[in-house]
């Protein structure tokens, strides 16, 4: 994850698995875009993943994209 992003923010580090956001299972990258765009910026999602300590869940605020005008 890039320092600053809001998944940075959430606690995901590399090799992390995320296995569902917004209530949605997550299977592939597109799963991801998808499920964000339709909660749009603003929204607070939660979301599931594996790490090296198991399983966690907690809220992402989602923000809009800077390098979108």
């Amino acid at each position: 994850t890039t320092a600053g992003t809001p998944m940075y923010r959430l606690g995901l580090s590399a090799g992390d698995l995320i296995v569902s956001m917004n209530g949605q299972p997550v299977a592939t990258e597109a799963d991801v875009k998808r499920i964000l765009t339709e909660a749009g910026p603003g929204a607070s999602i939660p979301v599931t993943w594996f790490s090296r300590s198991g399983e966690v869940t907690a809220r992402m605020q989602l923000e809009a994209d800077p390098r979108v005008e």
